[in-house]
């Protein structure tokens, strides 16, 4: 639904037809957004009990969330900024960290990453 909708909206169309009667438009699709929102608040509220110990996430946004998973000996950061105005910036104290869709390394200083999320965006970082 998102998809056709944000598809829909970088061909420049007015909005998409569901129903022979039914058009959704912006203010269908933020509405669509603003319950994500809020429901992936409530996730994240019972995922992030479970972040690991030996990494620190920080942001002065309410509006980041973030998922940790291990796997194969990494273990990859999924950062989400739910603000569709702002962007945001997320603090990642780790020892080394990789760009999962680029492979490029990010720079570390004093044992931080800082990462710059654009509004609605998303960061996948490997950290070890």
């Amino acid at each position: 639904f998102r998809v056709m909708l944000e598809g829909a909206a970088a061909l420049g169309c007015k909005g998409i037809w569901i129903y022979s009667l039914s058009v959704v438009d912006g203010t269908m699709a933020k509405a669509a957004h603003d319950a994500m929102v809020n429901i992936a608040k409530f996730e994240d509220f019972y995922k992030q009990k479970n972040t690991p110990k030996d990494f620190a996430i920080t942001s002065p946004s309410k509006d980041m969330a973030y998922t940790v998973h291990r796997f194969n000996g990494k273990t990859l950061i999924s950062v989400f900024n739910y603000d569709y105005k702002k962007s945001i910036k997320v603090t990642l104290q780790v020892k080394k960290a990789v760009d999962a869709l680029t492979g490029k390394s990010l720079p570390i200083k004093d044992g931080k990453v800082v990462l710059t999320l654009l509004p609605s965006k998303s960061a996948y970082v490997f950290c070890h």
